[in-house]
Protein backbone atom coordinates (compact mmCIF):
# COMPACT_ATOMS: atom_id res chain seq x y z
CA UNK A 1 0.00 0.00 0.00
CA UNK A 2 1.34 3.44 -0.83
CA UNK A 3 1.18 6.29 1.63
CA UNK A 4 2.33 6.77 5.17
CA UNK A 5 1.65 3.55 7.13
CA UNK A 6 -0.97 2.74 4.45
CA UNK A 7 -4.64 3.36 4.97
CA UNK A 8 -6.11 -0.10 5.07
CA UNK A 9 -6.02 -1.49 8.59
CA UNK A 10 -4.50 -4.98 8.49
CA UNK A 11 -5.20 -5.82 4.86
CA UNK A 12 -3.47 -6.02 1.50
CA UNK A 13 -6.91 -5.73 -0.08
CA UNK A 14 -10.37 -4.92 1.23
CA UNK A 15 -13.52 -4.69 -0.89
CA UNK A 16 -17.23 -4.42 -0.25
CA UNK A 17 -19.42 -5.47 -3.17
CA UNK A 18 -16.31 -5.27 -5.34
CA UNK A 19 -15.54 -1.67 -4.35
CA UNK A 20 -12.06 -1.16 -2.91
CA UNK A 21 -12.29 0.63 0.44
CA UNK A 22 -9.61 2.25 2.57
CA UNK A 23 -10.03 3.02 6.29
CA UNK A 24 -12.08 6.14 5.56
CA UNK A 25 -14.37 4.26 3.17
CA UNK A 26 -14.87 1.47 5.69
CA UNK A 27 -15.68 3.93 8.46
CA UNK A 28 -17.91 5.95 6.12
CA UNK A 29 -19.94 2.83 5.36
CA UNK A 30 -20.28 2.01 9.06
CA UNK A 31 -21.23 5.64 9.86
CA UNK A 32 -23.90 5.51 7.16
CA UNK A 33 -25.73 2.88 9.23
CA UNK A 34 -26.35 5.74 11.69
CA UNK A 35 -27.19 8.27 8.95
CA UNK A 36 -23.82 10.01 9.41
CA UNK A 37 -21.77 11.37 6.51
CA UNK A 38 -18.03 11.99 6.36
CA UNK A 39 -17.48 15.74 6.19
CA UNK A 40 -13.71 16.16 6.49
CA UNK A 41 -10.68 13.94 5.93
CA UNK A 42 -7.09 14.88 6.72
CA UNK A 43 -3.90 13.00 6.03
CA UNK A 44 -1.30 12.44 3.37
CA UNK A 45 -1.91 13.05 -0.31
CA UNK A 46 -2.37 9.33 -0.97
CA UNK A 47 -5.18 9.06 1.60
CA UNK A 48 -6.99 12.06 0.14
CA UNK A 49 -6.63 10.68 -3.41
CA UNK A 50 -7.83 7.19 -2.35
CA UNK A 51 -10.78 8.67 -0.48
CA UNK A 52 -11.79 10.84 -3.45
CA UNK A 53 -11.90 7.63 -5.53
CA UNK A 54 -14.40 6.23 -3.00
CA UNK A 55 -16.45 9.23 -1.84
CA UNK A 56 -15.95 11.57 -4.79
CA UNK A 57 -15.83 15.22 -3.78
CA UNK A 58 -18.38 14.75 -1.02
CA UNK A 59 -15.98 15.79 1.76
CA UNK A 60 -13.48 18.51 2.59
CA UNK A 61 -9.98 17.08 2.08
CA UNK A 62 -6.95 18.43 3.91
CA UNK A 63 -3.55 17.26 2.67
CA UNK A 64 -1.29 17.62 5.69
CA UNK A 65 1.75 15.93 4.16
CA UNK A 66 3.01 14.36 0.94
CA UNK A 67 4.03 10.71 1.06
CA UNK A 68 7.43 9.85 -0.39
CA UNK A 69 7.32 6.28 0.93
CA UNK A 70 5.61 4.10 3.50
CA UNK A 71 7.58 5.65 6.35
CA UNK A 72 8.53 9.09 5.01
CA UNK A 73 6.77 12.30 4.04
CA UNK A 74 7.27 15.92 3.22
CA UNK A 75 5.37 17.68 5.98
CA UNK A 76 4.15 21.16 6.77
CA UNK A 77 4.93 22.86 10.06
CA UNK A 78 2.59 22.03 12.96
CA UNK A 79 1.38 25.65 13.00
CA UNK A 80 0.45 25.52 9.28
CA UNK A 81 -1.31 22.16 9.68
CA UNK A 82 -3.32 23.50 12.64
CA UNK A 83 -4.38 26.49 10.52
CA UNK A 84 -5.28 24.25 7.57
CA UNK A 85 -7.34 21.95 9.80
CA UNK A 86 -9.07 24.84 11.53
CA UNK A 87 -9.95 26.60 8.27
CA UNK A 88 -11.14 23.37 6.67
CA UNK A 89 -13.25 22.45 9.71
CA UNK A 90 -15.07 25.78 9.38
CA UNK A 91 -15.85 24.98 5.74
CA UNK A 92 -16.91 21.40 6.57
CA UNK A 93 -19.22 22.49 9.39
CA UNK A 94 -20.79 25.17 7.19
CA UNK A 95 -21.42 22.63 4.43
CA UNK A 96 -22.73 20.03 6.91
CA UNK A 97 -25.19 22.51 8.41
CA UNK A 98 -26.45 23.20 4.91
CA UNK A 99 -26.93 19.48 4.21
CA UNK A 100 -23.92 19.41 1.91
CA UNK A 101 -22.82 15.83 2.67
CA UNK A 102 -24.55 12.50 2.11
CA UNK A 103 -23.89 9.24 3.96
CA UNK A 104 -21.84 6.79 1.90
CA UNK A 105 -24.04 3.89 0.87
CA UNK A 106 -23.51 0.58 -0.85
CA UNK A 107 -26.18 -1.95 -1.73
CA UNK A 108 -27.02 -4.59 0.88
CA UNK A 109 -26.14 -7.29 1.60
CA UNK A 110 -22.48 -6.35 1.84
CA UNK A 111 -20.08 -8.87 0.32
CA UNK A 112 -16.91 -8.10 2.26
CA UNK A 113 -13.72 -9.66 0.88
CA UNK A 114 -10.27 -9.09 2.29
CA UNK A 115 -6.76 -10.50 2.38
CA UNK A 116 -4.52 -10.18 5.41
CA UNK A 117 -1.16 -8.54 4.78
CA UNK A 118 1.45 -10.87 3.34
CA UNK A 119 3.96 -9.41 5.79
CA UNK A 120 2.08 -10.84 8.79
CA UNK A 121 3.41 -14.05 10.30
CA UNK A 122 1.34 -17.22 10.07
CA UNK A 123 0.48 -16.77 13.75
CA UNK A 124 -1.75 -13.81 12.79
CA UNK A 125 -3.53 -15.90 10.15
CA UNK A 126 -4.06 -18.65 12.70
CA UNK A 127 -5.44 -16.08 15.14
CA UNK A 128 -7.95 -14.80 12.59
CA UNK A 129 -8.88 -18.40 11.72
CA UNK A 130 -9.57 -19.05 15.42
CA UNK A 131 -12.14 -16.23 15.63
CA UNK A 132 -14.90 -18.52 14.31
CA UNK A 133 -16.86 -15.40 13.36
CA UNK A 134 -20.40 -16.14 12.22
CA UNK A 135 -20.56 -15.84 8.44
CA UNK A 136 -16.78 -15.48 7.98
CA UNK A 137 -15.56 -17.85 5.30
CA UNK A 138 -11.91 -18.55 4.57
CA UNK A 139 -11.35 -18.37 0.81
CA UNK A 140 -7.61 -18.85 0.51
CA UNK A 141 -4.36 -18.83 2.47
CA UNK A 142 -4.94 -15.28 3.76
CA UNK A 143 -8.24 -14.32 2.15
CA UNK A 144 -11.72 -14.25 3.65
CA UNK A 145 -15.32 -13.34 2.85
CA UNK A 146 -18.14 -12.12 5.05
CA UNK A 147 -21.69 -11.46 3.88
CA UNK A 148 -23.74 -9.20 6.12
CA UNK A 149 -26.53 -6.65 5.88
CA UNK A 150 -25.13 -4.65 8.80
CA UNK A 151 -21.93 -2.64 8.34
CA UNK A 152 -21.54 -2.58 12.12
CA UNK A 153 -20.98 -6.35 12.06
CA UNK A 154 -18.16 -5.73 9.59
CA UNK A 155 -16.75 -3.12 11.97
CA UNK A 156 -16.90 -5.50 14.92
CA UNK A 157 -15.05 -8.12 12.88
CA UNK A 158 -12.36 -5.57 11.98
CA UNK A 159 -11.97 -4.74 15.68
CA UNK A 160 -11.54 -8.45 16.46
CA UNK A 161 -8.94 -8.82 13.68
CA UNK A 162 -7.04 -5.76 14.93
CA UNK A 163 -6.91 -7.32 18.42
CA UNK A 164 -5.37 -10.45 16.87
CA UNK A 165 -2.83 -8.38 14.95
CA UNK A 166 -1.86 -6.30 17.98
CA UNK A 167 -1.34 -9.27 20.33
Amino acid sequence: MPGILSHNFAFDSFTVNGTKLNEVGINALIASEFGVAVSMVSGDDVLIRETRAILGNDFVGVTTKYAVGRMAAITFSPAKVRRMLQDSAVVAVRRARGGGFRPYRLQKPYRVEFALRRSYPDLVVQGVDSLHWQGLEKRGDRSYRLVTSDARVMGYLLDAIERVVLR
